[in-house]
């Protein structure tokens, strides 16, 4: 009986196939990890922006007559007056400005004079920036 084994030469052959084939297949998955951090921080922001918008409409928010507030981490957002009662599991890890304008207009509608909250929220992080707009007439 004869033994087959591979030569040296087809040994050597074959692992350089391998690694030539391994390395190509390594970066294009550390690009792909890469991308989806991207996208993983840009959804938290999102995220965040669109809790704190939902929450802002769902609530009545007593305020003086103009208020400004600045935010720069969660842990302000939390203790804050305004966002007392937030409660949200996922929120960006990263530096952020959390603007909310909050203002009291009265509006004119056929002599019927109502009063109008008027709330602006300006979220901006590294690499996101939103705004909403929301208006809310008291009964």
């Amino acid at each position: 009986m004869k033994k087959r084994a591979f030569s040296l030469a087809e040994i050597i052959v074959s692992i350089t196939i391998l690694i030539l084939s391994i390395f190509p297949t390594l970066k294009i998955n550390s690009r792909q990890i890469k991308i989806i951090k991207k996208l993983e921080l840009s959804n938290s922001s999102l995220n965040l922006f669109s809790s704190l918008n939902t929450f802002l409409l769902s609530k009545n928010i007593l305020i003086d007559n103009n208020s400004f507030f600045e935010f720069r981490s969660y842990t302000e957002i939390e203790s804050s007056e305004i966002f007392k009662d937030l409660n949200l599991k996922y929120y960006p890890k990263q530096d952020f400005i959390l603007r909310v304008f909050l203002k009291n207009e009265n509006v004119n509608f056929f002599h019927n004079i109502l009063v109008c909250k008027i709330i602006n929220l300006e979220f901006s992080d590294s690499c996101n920036y939103y705004t909403s707009k929301i208006i809310k007439f008291e009964d």
